[in-house]
């Protein structure tokens, strides 16, 4: 019997070869950092590449990175939809993660922040350590 695997709905499919996976496409729903219009970075989603007027994809697949010419599709949070490169959106994922894949998000700016009669000033610390029950 073959390998199989169940969808969605438990409705039972058998499992492709390795080779029809050929043109799996690592990049479609990634989620990335990019800039939108030259502005700050946004968190965005891959949606698919990029087609031309007859309905052809964009570009050409290459094993070198440097000579990948896809271009993507990209959805933002204000719901516009840019195009982007593959290497430009491999930039933006190396950039964001570490050796070991972890994300890392890096801090722009507080944006609003509040205190209260309880917070102790830096003025007013002379240096000690001042214990608290609050935080």
């Amino acid at each position: 019997m073959a390998p199989y695997y169940e969808d969605d709905n438990n409705h039972p499919h058998e499992m492709p070869e390795a080779d029809s996976f050929k043109n799996y496409d690592n990049y479609s729903n990634a989620e990335v950092l990019l800039p939108q219009d030259g502005e700050h970075l946004q968190a965005t989603r891959v949606l698919k590449r990029s087609l031309d007027s007859v309905g052809n994809s964009k570009g050409t697949i290459n094993i070198n990175p440097l000579l990948d010419t896809r271009i993507y599709n990209v959805i933002f949070p204000d719901g516009a939809v840019r195009q982007y490169s593959t290497n430009s959106i491999a930039k933006s994922m190396y950039i964001q993660v570490d050796e070991d894949g972890n994300t890392i998000t890096l801090l722009d700016s507080i944006i609003d922040h509040r205190s209260d009669k309880s917070t102790i000033r830096i003025a007013d610390s002379n240096n000690k350590t001042k214990f608290t029950t609050k935080g």
